[in-house]
């Protein structure tokens, strides 16, 4: 049987409609760091993504909350800006390095919405730019 975690996920609009599930804990793949979540915050885009007034088209389900950080628990084929017992958070925006994020990186590459966010126990992203699927 394989290891599994936490994930709360939204698959219908409404606070109403969060849900406890298991999901698999992911294995990093080269360039990956696996970060084990400990703690997330509640932002405002965070409340009214999961309300449906944000982007009432999101595709769910979703796993909410954009931000959130852990502890590094396993990493990819390499991987050199990490190790196992590092602090991390994962961005945000994905692909967003420096300066001003585009519209679509604001819209369409965050967690939270459309990717899945930290309402979870564990996520696997890039070591240089987290977010990642």
């Amino acid at each position: 049987m394989s290891k599994t975690y936490r994930a709360v996920t939204l698959p219908k609009f409404g606070a109403e409609h969060l849900m406890l599930t298991e999901r698999t804990v992911p294995e990093p793949s080269p360039n990956e760091i696996v970060i084990r979540l400990t703690s997330a915050s509640v932002n405002y885009r965070d409340v009214v993504v999961v309300d449906g007034t944000y982007r009432p088209d999101m595709a769910l389900p979703i796993v909410p909350l954009s931000d959130g950080c852990g502890e590094v628990v396993s990493i990819g084929d390499g991987v050199t800006r990490f190790k196992v017992g590092d602090r991390a958070l994962p961005v945000y925006t994905r692909g967003w390095t420096n300066g001003p994020a585009t519209l679509e990186q604001r819209t369409a590459r965050t967690l939270g919405g459309p990717f899945d966010g930290v309402a979870r126990e564990m996520i696997a992203v890039s070591e240089d730019n987290p977010p990642c699927q």
